[in-house]
Order: C-alpha cells, then sequence, then structure tokens
C-alpha cells in the first residue's frame, strides 16, 4: 500500500493558518499529522500531484479557531468563509479538485470545534463539489 498511495500536500496559504500547528497539549495530533504529511521524507507525499491518489489541505482548525475565532461567539462564519476561500483557490488554481470534485481530498482536525465544521460540507455544495473531511475530535471516534 505504501508504495502506491501518495499524498500532494498543497503548498498554497501561510502561517499561522496553513502549514502551521502546535505540536503539544490536547489537540496536538492536528499538529503532529500536519507535520509529518509537510515532511517530504515521510514515504506518502509526493512533490509531483499528477502522481498522487490523495491531497492534504493543510489548514489547521485549531490556528483558525485561535486567530480568526471570535472568543465571545459561538458562530464558526468566519472560519467556514476561510475554508470555503481556500477551496476555491484550490479549485481555481489546479485541475485535482475539479477532476474528481474533491472527492480525494482531505485535512484533519482534532479541534473539538469540528463539529461545527460539519456544516461547511452543506455549505461548499458549490457546483456539487464535496468536500471529503477527516474529523477526530475529544467526542468522536477516528477510523
Amino acid at each position: 500500500m505504501k508504495q502506491n498511495f501518495r499524498i500532494f500536500v498543497y503548498k498554497d496559504g501561510f502561517k499561522p493558518l496553513v502549514h502551521a500547528a502546535k505540536t503539544t497539549g490536547t489537540y496536538a495530533s492536528e499538529g503532529l499529522f500536519l507535520e509529518r504529511m509537510e515532511n517530504e521524507q515521510n514515504g506518502f507525499t509526493v512533490s509531483d500531484p499528477a502522481l498522487a491518489t490523495m491531497f492534504f489541505l493543510p489548514y489547521s482548525v485549531r490556528q483558525m479557531v485561535e486567530y480568526l475565532q471570535d472568543p465571545h461567539a459561538r458562530s464558526m462564519r468566519t472560519v467556514q468563509i476561510y475554508v470555503a476561500n481556500y477551496v476555491e483557490a484550490i479549485a481555481a488554481k489546479y485541475p485535482f479538485w475539479n477532476r474528481t470534485r474533491g472527492r480525494d481530498h482531505f485535512f484533519a482536525s482534532c479541534h473539538d470545534w469540528v463539529r461545527f465544521l460539519k456544516y461547511l460540507v452543506q455549505l461548499m455544495l458549490i457546483s456539487e463539489q464535496k468536500l471529503n473531511l477527516l474529523f477526530c475530535s475529544l467526542e468522536e471516534q477516528c477510523s
């Protein structure tokens, strides 16, 4: 499987929301996963997207909640808008999102706010595109 399974990590986006996440504390697994995916010697990532079987969207929900979220609000609107804009930019720049409508794209999150991002899937039915999400929170088990 390791020989056939290849992941392309998009280089687009800026820290601290993309390509950065905390690797300690309660939500460390999100940061650790992102760190491993950014390491080109992990055995899974490829620099040529044409060789990829999956595409990783390297934004950090934990970082977005920290930097974009109003600490007094329960709305995830700013985070949802950021993710929708990021995906739109990826779809406009690369052909890979469009060839499968995003079915081979994923991101990782271990923040307990991720349940609110599930609503994002419904919002992102732009041109019937769907985003496969890897959810992992304290309330849910990853499979």
